[in-house]
């Protein structure tokens, strides 16, 4: 396996985390990138778009294809098949996703109620993946009353995973609320193989006191990228002792413009630009009125548009 050590990866994120995406992430400073959730069942049942979101790019690697589903056998399946068509640095089993429609189908953050099934599940993708790398990612547990990092840590280790990702929240949690920094320091204190750290992660000074309150050997942005691709740069420096660079109205534009450019080349000047939409908000967000600017980017019909109001700005 790759050396992971303080290296800071991009979040395994639906409807955020695609190809465009990433690589705006990787030319600003992310190390490792991590593909959208791909449904190990909509892989069985031959999905042309989960196929094409499985598909990791050049400026991808190194990099895991991300695997969700409640069925061991369609999740080795799905791990096997990635395995052999894309070559992936590694497979990350999610098991922390609290969106309704992946829980109620016993995927995702479901699987934090049902360790049995959480060990089969990691044991069959961790055979199916041969000599490829197996990570998981978790949540603290499902509410404040199941903390369960420990015994998952231990399940996941005995299973043969390769590195582990704590998201220091609970299933209730969902996004809110303070990211309990604490639980990954028990995680870590409780198992021998890599922790990597993820929850409210914004600034060079989050990831240095993250590293040192937990221990953890990498870390994992989410939000804190979104618009934001030099926050991976800011950690950098941080972490090195160097003054952050200034971002300015100018370079959030120029980011932006850049962000578009990737989207056409990728899918084309005719691609429906409703995913891109709020990325080219993020970019403006903070900024004197950009309630307007947004306004303005929604009212956007095609990437003609999109390029024609960030000119004018």
């Amino acid at each position: 396996m790759f050396d992971i050590t303080k290296k800071i990866f991009t979040a395994p994120m639906a409807g955020v985390g695609d190809a465009v995406f990433r690589r705006m992430c990787k030319e600003y400073g992310a190390d490792v990138c991590v593909s959208e959730m791909i449904s190990a069942e909509g892989l069985f049942y031959l999905s042309e778009k989960t196929k094409q979101m499985m598909m990791l790019q050049p400026w991808d690697r190194p990099g895991g294809v991300q695997i969700f589903g409640s069925k061991p056998d369609l999740m080795a399946r799905a791990a096997k098949q990635i395995c052999e068509e894309v070559n992936p640095d590694f497979i990350d089993i999610n098991s922390g996703c609290p969106v309704h429609k992946v829980v109620s189908k016993n995927g995702g953050a479901a699987l934090l109620k049902d360790p049995k099934l959480f060990a089969e599940i990691t044991e069959n993708v961790v055979k199916a993946s041969g000599k490829t790398p197996v990570f998981v990612k978790i949540r603290c547990g499902w509410d404040s009353k199941s903390f369960i990092e420990k015994e998952y840590g231990k399940i996941a280790e005995d299973c043969g995973i390769s590195a582990i990702t704590l998201h220091a929240r609970t299933r209730a949690m969902g996004y809110s609320g303070v990211a309990m920094w604490e639980r990954i320091k028990i995680l870590k204190d409780s198992v021998k193989i890599p922790v990597i750290g993820n929850g409210d992660i914004c600034s060079g000074k989050d990831a240095a006191e993250i590293y040192a309150q937990t221990g953890c050997d990498a870390i994992m942005l989410g939000r804190g990228s979104f618009g934001n691709p030099f926050i991976f740069d800011e950690i950098k420096r941080y972490l090195a002792g160097e003054a952050p660079k200034v971002i300015t109205w100018e370079d959030k534009i120029a980011a932006a413009k850049k962000h578009l450019q990737y989207f056409e080349e990728f899918y084309g000047e005719n691609a429906f630009l409703g995913e891109m939409k709020k990325h080219l908000a993020w970019y403006i967000k903070g900024f004197e009125g950009c309630s307007q600017i947004r306004n303005n980017i929604m009212k956007c019909n095609n990437v003609a548009d999109a390029k024609m109001l960030l000119k004018s700005m």
